[in-house]
């Protein structure tokens, strides 16, 4: 069984909200990234979302977009982070999904990076920009599931009955639902409209939900718990080390999510 399928299902016998949460590969550097990706899995996460640093990262806020626009500048390549998702693979116990754009994963060729990834010890992919009308031609799903990797779906606020009955078709694992328009991290509460949403994508959507965009907090944390099966946090891990100085970052991070976790028990 594919290690995101047996975690959704750990999580639903202890009830317990699943904690996905994100880094941004070479940020601040790669050697710190592969430690933070250490520090993630120590502090209780239970999935490690893992960006290929892109140069237009088009669902990305300015907090991510920066981090991706540093590790480039510092010579980041795609090989070079796949040989680190193999090392922190070996190294943490959690599943970790490879997160990019699709022009890099296009670029790469689809079924060579989906070979690639599975090589690495990865378990799932996020590719935002992949839309499924475009698997006609791209294939990915169908690379996907040959190499066992879960590619995530996707919906928002203003996904239609209609495209949430084509994604249900698509979907493995848990789909990623944006907790409101707009890009990461751009937000401090959580939608008023949030349950009502997440509502009525579970009419349609008979798998887990993770919910993504602005969840920064234990109360956010508990509020999503009541209401869908994993919270997803990306930004607010970055800002933990922004704020920290260099010689308590990781242990800052270590703490927060931590906090984060505690806060998953229903």
């Amino acid at each position: 069984m594919n290690k995101i399928s047996e975690r959704l299902d750990q999580l639903k016998t202890s009830n317990t909200t699943g904690l996905m949460t994100h880094l941004v590969l070479g940020y601040p550097d790669m050697p710190t990234s592969i430690e933070i990706a250490r520090t993630l899995a120590r502090g209780g996460a239970d999935f490690l979302e893992i960006q290929i640093p892109f140069s237009d990262p088009v669902a990305d806020g300015p907090t991510i977009m920066t981090a991706n626009q540093t590790a480039l500048d510092r010579g980041i390549t795609v090989p070079e982070c796949l040989r680190a998702i193999s090392e922190i693979c070996e190294q943490v116990d959690i599943p970790v999904l490879i997160m990019s754009y699709y022009n890099l994963v296009f670029s790469y060729g689809t079924a060579e990076f989906c070979t690639a990834a599975q090589k690495s010890g990865v378990s799932g992919l996020i590719i935002p920009d992949m839309p499924i009308e475009e698997e006609q031609d791209e294939l990915l799903f169908q690379h996907a599931d040959e190499h066992d990797l879960i590619n995530i779906t996707f919906v928002s606020p203003a996904t239609s009955k209609v495209r949430l009955e084509k994604i249900a078709t698509f979907t493995r694992g848990f789909t990623y639902c944006f907790s409101t328009y707009g890009i990461t991290g751009s937000r401090t509460e959580l939608d008023s409209h949030l349950a009502s949403y997440i509502g009525e994508v579970r009419k349609h959507l008979d798998l887990p939900l993770g919910i993504g965009f602005g969840i920064k907090t234990p109360d956010h944390i508990r509020q999503i718990g009541k209401i869908a099966d994993i919270a997803i946090v990306g930004s607010a891990i970055i800002d933990q080390y922004n704020t920290a100085s260099p010689d308590h970052a990781l242990q800052q991070i270590g703490s927060y999510v931590g906090s984060l976790k505690a806060a998953t028990r229903r």
